[in-house]
């Protein structure tokens, strides 16, 4: 169950059923319920959940959401941390197909940390 892994109340859970017409959605912006939406139906998909918490990144970083800050965070996290961030980052790409802004700059520099490790 998406809640257990998510470690979240069952309440924080959205979803989108087309063929039924049925939703929930919590905290996702109405544009971007219409691209997931869209998303769902070019992948051929009748029913699609997410995780819906609003963001405490202002309360945590206390400062807006920035692609370039949410690196500088990666980097200052010890290795687990990074490790869980890149298997939920990764998994989300590979397995939902899930490109967002930070995503797009996060591999990009995993790939240049990684050739520098290599060289």
């Amino acid at each position: 169950m998406l809640s257990k892994r998510e470690k979240t109340l069952k309440g924080a859970i959205s979803y989108v059923n087309l063929p039924k017409k049925k939703y929930r959605i919590r905290n996702t912006s109405p544009k971007i319920a219409q691209q997931l939406v869209m998303w769902a139906l070019k992948e051929g998909l009748d029913v699609i959940i997410w995780t819906d918490l609003s963001t405490n990144w202002e309360k945590v970083r206390d400062k807006k959401y920035t692609v370039d800050d949410a690196i500088k965070y990666f980097k200052s996290t010890p290795v687990p941390t990074q490790m869980k961030i890149f298997d939920y980052v990764y998994g989300a790409n590979q397995v939902g197909k899930i490109t967002t802004p930070f995503s797009i700059e996060f591999f990009k520099f995993l790939s240049e940390y990684l050739k520098d490790l290599v060289n």
